[in-house]
């Protein structure tokens, strides 16, 4: 039982740093998206 927790908890650290990981990159794309069409 104890295993269990730890992996789904290790599973669960690994999936957030992913997804905060790609949230960044799509957010930094969207400002130089937006950065692009301002200065046009």
């Amino acid at each position: 039982m104890r295993r269990k927790i730890t992996h789904t908890f290790f599973i669960h650290k690994t999936f957030c740093e992913y997804f905060s990981k790609t949230i960044h990159q799509q957010s930094i794309n969207r400002r130089k998206f937006v950065y692009l069409k301002t200065i046009r």
